[in-house]
């Protein structure tokens, strides 16, 4: 039942891609709204966030997508310890862009708190259980308890 309710998130994220583009003819506005009344039925199991990894997109994707988390479902951050190199664990480095820490500060912001992303950590904060890879660029899993 799970998967069901992860690939309804799929279809939901990939319609909301093209909402405001009526000409990309993918659903239709009847198929986007019975989507998303399943979704709020039956709530999301399995979240994934990986976007642009810009702190007002994170914002962004919690404030729409939390509401429609299931009783005790996932959420994935990934790149929530973004900075321009980064440590693998296997010692090698690694080079990207320094986003300001924009994941892992909307996530701060949800919970009203500060996090140490260079270190792995694991915690319970109003409702979820918060397990923090720092190694690469950062892994973050919320578990609804």
């Amino acid at each position: 039942m799970w998967f069901f309710r992860f690939l309804r998130a799929v279809v939901h994220n990939f319609f909301h891609s093209f909402r405001g583009s009526p000409e990309s003819g993918i659903l239709s506005a009847m198929e986007q709204q019975e989507i998303e009344r399943v979704l709020v039925k039956t709530g999301v199991d399995v979240l994934y966030i990986d976007t642009s990894h810009r702190y007002e997109h994170t914002v962004s994707e919690i404030n729409n997508w939390f509401p429609l988390l299931g009783e005790k479902a996932t959420v994935i951050f990934h790149d929530t310890n973004l900075r321009t190199f980064f440590k693998r664990r296997d010692g090698s480095m690694g080079a990207v862009w320094n986003n300001h820490r924009g994941v892992i500060r909307a996530i701060e912001e949800h919970f009203k708190t500060q996090f140490d992303e260079t270190q792995d950590f694991s915690e319970k904060l109003d409702g979820f259980e918060i397990t923090h890879y720092s190694h690469c660029n950062g892994f973050t899993v919320l578990n609804k308890i």
